[in-house]
């Protein structure tokens, strides 16, 4: 992702989603994918506390989207 910011191009990488799984925003289930120190994603659920890998980093559920400016 790429934004004007004071006439040089600020760069931005998506670090974590979180989703929302399930009909309503009050309701339904969340889980997150974060990325690691090394670049690598994450999975997140509450319904299984263990950490595992992401089988995917973008997601159709995606509710939020965490973004880091890249240089920071």
């Amino acid at each position: 992702l790429k934004q004007r910011d004071n006439d040089e191009h600020t760069i931005y990488e998506i670090v974590g989603l979180v989703n929302h799984l399930g009909g309503k925003i009050i309701g339904g289930h969340y889980t997150a994918d974060l990325k690691d120190s090394e670049g690598k994603w994450l999975h997140y659920d509450d319904n299984d506390p263990v950490c595992q890998k992401a089988y995917q980093k973008s997601s159709s559920d995606a509710y939020i989207v965490i973004l880091r400016k890249v240089g920071w």
